[in-house]
């Protein structure tokens, strides 16, 4: 062996036993490792503290802090939390999204209708309808009811995501949902100083009416149709009232009481309209009745339905943190005097077990969701800070 050679090896046998010495080293005495520690403690610390906007500020546009269209965090061991994705350009009232394409859309406060798409935003809609104050997507997503125009005397109409038309519907519709069927719809007509509760048939032309309920006394009402076209009936929140929700039979016309809430009590269907949440400000509790309507769960923190959806055993929600008066809470919140910085929490119905999804804060956005729906391992959901439409990917987490 000459001479070169043997300093070649050498010098390679060197290299290795000091690359072993390193890890050998490594292994024995480790190395330090950097701590991340979120300001709000982490990520199984709940918020304190109201976020209260100046002057009366709506909190949209500079809010967010960051303009970056996705974002994750970190809680204090490094793993990822879920991730947020920003999803229109612009503020908006409602969204909602085709569940056979998956596409997501949204409405503008001029009554414009908008496809979510990368690289920017596409209206869709012929016309700007003005202020919407109601929309409700079918089954599908492919058409959705919405009331628009002047507040003292709506317009009511459906939209078709497909065609990207408009049909009107008669100017004594005070409000109207889907059935179980497309070809029908119920709503409250106006009947000279009156209401009914009718069924109409929008597959005619002109639509045929089916009176269920005449003299309908009930004001400043939701609607929802559950199977069989049972109807959900729930007033509308209050500080000074105590609301009720109710069941409308159409076969024996009958109409009952299912849950009377207590004052301040806010009550709201999930996404599929098939099952109602009710807060309970007295307990500081959600309570959330299944489709059956024989089943009532009660969560042990305080909610308002807005902020929760609710997925087969496990309802979804953005917790609100402590507040100082619950029974004015809604009033306060729906008049934008309170924003909240939430909690994303869920709730099994059958464990009662509640899990912690992200902390208040631990996001790299403030979230005061409203609005909330879970779809496809997603939930979506519109921030009031901003009022841009956002989604959190919680696919880990099911």
């Amino acid at each position: 062996m000459n001479k070169t050679r043997k300093i070649i090896i050498l010098s390679f046998v060197g290299i290795v036993c000091v690359a072993g010495l390193y890890f050998a080293w490594k292994v024995v005495f480790g190395t330090p490792i950097e701590q991340k520690v979120t300001t709000d403690g982490g990520i199984n610390t709940l918020p304190s503290g109201n976020v209260n906007m100046p002057n009366g500020e709506t909190g949209s546009g500079s809010e967010a802090t960051t303009s970056e269209d996705v974002s994750t965090s970190s809680d204090v061991l490094g793993d990822k939390l879920p991730t947020l994705e920003k999803l229109s350009d612009q503020e908006i009232v409602f969204y909602w999204v085709n569940k056979k394409t998956g596409e997501i859309f949204y409405t503008t406060a001029d009554g414009n209708i908008y496809l979510s798409k990368t690289g920017g935003d596409q209206k869709i809609s012929p016309q700007a309808v003005g202020t919407m104050y109601t929309l409700l997507p079918n089954q599908t997503g492919e058409k959705v009811i919405a009331s628009f125009g002047d507040k003292t005397s709506p317009q009511s109409g459906i939209f078709d995501v497909i065609d990207k038309t408009w049909k009107p519907l008669s100017s004594d519709v005070v409000s109207a949902v889907w059935g179980s069927s497309e070809k029908k719809i119920f709503g409250i007509v106006k009947s000279g100083n009156k209401k009914d509760l009718v069924e109409i048939n929008i597959e005619k032309n002109p639509p045929i009416y089916k009176i269920l309920l005449k003299d309908f006394v009930l004001n400043d009402v939701f609607l929802s149709v559950v199977p069989t076209d049972r109807i959900l009936i729930l007033e509308k929140p209050s500080g000074f009232y105590s609301p009720r929700a109710w069941e409308f039979n159409p076969k024996n016309l009958s109409l009952s009481l299912i849950i009377q809430g207590e004052r301040g009590s806010v009550f709201g269907f999930s996404r599929d309209n098939k099952n109602i949440f009710f807060s309970v400000p007295s307990k500081k509790q959600l309570g959330i009745v299944t489709n059956s309507l024989k089943t009532t769960t009660y969560a042990d923190f305080f909610t308002i339905p807005d902020k929760c959806d609710l997925l087969a055993t496990t309802t979804y929600c953005f917790v609100p943190e402590e507040q100082d008066d619950y029974v004015g809470f809604f009033d306060s919140y729906e008049q934008r005097k309170i924003f909240t910085t939430d909690t994303l929490m869920k709730f099994n119905l059958s464990t009662k077990e509640i899990g912690v999804l992200n902390a208040s804060g631990s996001l790299s956005y403030k979230t005061d969701a409203s609005g909330v729906m879970f779809f496809d391992n997603y939930i979506y959901f519109k921030n009031r800070f901003d009022n841009i439409l956002y989604r959190l990917d919680i696919s880990k987490e099911l």
